[in-house]
């Protein structure tokens, strides 16, 4: 029998139409139970838990961890216990790996419930590099007493410590004449003298430390590596694999994380994938965030994307860059959001043009005014500067002198879209009576956060006249005044 060409042509358009069709609605049907599987199991999820969601994920725990479970839907267990975490591409008829952790971070004890959402889907792989804590032990202070960023007397001062203040130790040196202190959560270590607390327990018994291993410890996740797939799902209704992260409260709430050795300050919800050898992203679906690897700080509003480049482990090989992200890049994504513990509006992603626009600095005249100081040691009359003013044309910068208004010092924009750059400033210390009593050198930073808005941290290291150095760190905030 012969049949008409054309009428074949129909037939097969018909029969491909009404597969692609079913294989939609099965599509749909997968995602819709794999998020309402994930909110029945994982809802009551509390702090420093991971849980299994939906299939198909992968557990491995850290060495020596035994009674470790996580094979199916509403398992649960402690975060530090996980070495690394996988889960599973979208695959018919029902996998569609979907794992929920609850992360303190730097977040304080003092409210219980609060804590960072992690959302990881699709096919996509977290490492814990947050290093699980020795032996740590408690004292008291004998008298009142500065802390050093290293293990002397001729150490920078790292702060201080009242008589009678509760101490948590966690190092020493060999010879145990000194004692690693933790000073909080998220906040550097310091050295303390031996001599000048009482142990509850044995200096013996803990840990040698290098001297200059003073960086604050991460809580369990706070540091990860995380990679995820870059092929493409066989359901157009499922969302590129990834890894959401959600802070609690209003994009006020700012949370620290270490990804792939790029240090992260979010505030809100972010969309991150990261495929090695080529980028990491970070979508801004809503807030901000601060992102920092070689000596760049970056600031992205909501819409933007932070850009960084990996090599082939997935580590940071470049410094990040503000860019703007593909609409389809953050299509479907919905389906996972739904999970969140905060509903926000996901923010339309912008355009380049809109993002020169946005981190273009105003031309004029800003005032910056200090909003924040740690001023670890500073004699009488030696201040910060009550405020900084700066005259902006395009990409070039004038510091003025506050008392004549002349023009003191120069610079010039590396990035304006980033609006990133560094400045080194040698100046002499004077007390109130102008003598020179030591001298310092000042390392500013400017971050572009929008059109109006610049933010300048300042490092300054004081060098004292036979009186050793201390490290001050101060952050200034800009008012334009056209």
């Amino acid at each position: 029998m012969l049949f008409n060409r054309g009428i074949l042509t129909i037939v097969i358009l018909i029969l491909t139409t009404a597969i692609v069709t079913a294989q939609s609605a099965q599509c749909s049907s997968v995602i819709e139970d794999a998020i309402a599987f994930t909110d029945r199991h994982c809802s009551e999820t509390t702090k420093n838990q991971a849980c299994y969601g939906n299939f198909r994920l992968t557990a491995i725990p850290q060495p020596n961890v035994t009674g470790f479970l996580f094979e199916e839907a509403g398992h649960r267990v402690a975060v530090r216990k996980i070495d690394r975490l996988l889960s599973g591409p979208f695959s018919l008829p029902e996998e569609w790996g979907v794992a929920m952790m609850k992360l303190q971070a730097n977040l304080p004890n003092s409210v219980p419930n609060q804590a960072v959402t992690f959302l990881l889907f699709g096919e996509a792989e977290v490492s814990n590099q947050a290093i699980p804590a020795g032996v740590v032990l408690t004292g008291t202070s004998n008298v009142a007493s500065n802390l050093r960023a290293t293990p002397s007397t001729e150490g920078t001062i790292a702060g201080s410590v009242a008589e009678g203040a509760a101490i948590t130790i966690d190092g020493r040196t060999e010879s145990g004449d000194w004692i690693r202190v933790q000073q909080g959560l998220g906040e550097p270590k310091a050295w303390m003298s031996a001599t000048l607390v009482t142990v509850d327990g044995t200096i013996d018994d803990l840990s040698v430390v290098a001297a200059t291993d003073t960086d604050a410890d991460f809580t369990p996740m706070q540091a990860f590596y995380f990679q995820s797939g870059i092929a493409t799902n066989e359901c157009v209704d499922a969302p590129q694999d990834g890894l959401l992260i959600q802070a609690p409260g209003t994009a006020q709430t700012r949370v620290y994380f270490r990804i792939n050795e790029v240090d992260i300050e979010l505030g809100s919800t972010a969309l991150i994938r990261s495929v090695p050898g080529d980028y990491m992203t970070i979508t801004m679906l809503e807030g901000t965030v601060f992102a920092e690897a070689f000596d760049v700080r970056v600031y992205a509003n909501p819409g933007v994307q932070v850009r960084v480049p990996v090599d082939a482990d997935g580590i940071a090989s470049g410094p990040p860059e503000i860019v703007a992200a593909e609409a389809e890049e953050i299509d479907n994504i919905e389906a996972p959001v739904q999970l969140l513990e905060e509903e926000f509006v996901i923010a339309t992603p912008l355009t380049t043009p809109e993002i020169d626009e946005l981190y273009t600095p105003i031309d004029g005249r800003w005032i910056f005014a200090p909003t924040r100081s740690q001023i670890l040691c500073s004699p009488v009359g030696i201040l910060p500067l009550a405020s900084l003013t700066v005259d902006i044309t395009g990409n070039s910068l004038a510091f003025l002198n506050n008392a004549t208004g002349e023009v003191a010092r120069t610079a010039t924009f590396d990035d304006i879209r980033t609006g990133f750059f560094t400045i080194n400033l040698d100046s002499a210390i004077r007390n109130n009576l102008g003598a020179q009593v030591g001298s310092q050198s000042s390392d500013f930073r400017f971050t572009v956060l929008d059109s109006e808005t610049i933010q300048i941290n300042v490092e300054t290291v004081r060098n004292f006249n036979g009186l050793g150095s201390c490290d001050n760190t101060y952050r200034y905030n800009a008012t334009f005044l056209g």
